[in-house]
């Protein structure tokens, strides 16, 4: 028989965000997007140097972010950015395979290798840092 002076009231309460974790990622996001664009300026006379400084420049940096994202995942926050239109996503993803195409026809394979994996890291590094902004 139901009752509706017993029934019990089930209250939901969003969670407020917490402001010192939300100033320390953003002070960590914009430290990485600084150290990430600083590479790009990477001033020597040696090729190689450069190359190397950028690599491991972005790669530290999207190394960075991705711990960034693990941690909040692991203390049990949960992104909210879902892909909703794929088309971007798709031609993106063709232009990664017309890279990988074209290292058949490259007179140089190790210079459209780099780019291709900067291409490839450069995705990554977008995806997860708009996944925290979000």
């Amino acid at each position: 028989m139901f009752r509706p002076d017993k029934t019990k009231v089930v209250e939901t309460t969003l969670l407020k965000p917490n402001k010192s974790l939300v100033n320390k990622i953003v002070i960590a996001l914009i430290f990485i997007v600084a150290i990430k664009l600083g590479g790009f300026f990477t001033v020597s006379d040696s090729v190689a140097i450069t190359r190397v400084v950028k690599i491991v420049v972005r790669f530290s940096m999207t190394a960075g972010l991705l711990i960034i994202y693990n941690r909040l995942i692991s203390s049990q926050h949960i992104a909210s950015f879902r892909t909703q239109h794929s088309l971007a996503l798709i031609f993106y993803l063709l232009y990664l395979s017309l890279g990988m195409v074209s290292l058949f026809w490259s007179t140089k394979i190790s210079s459209s290798a780099i780019q291709l994996l900067m291409d490839i890291e450069l995705l990554v590094f977008s995806y997860y840092f708009i996944k925290l902004i979000l």
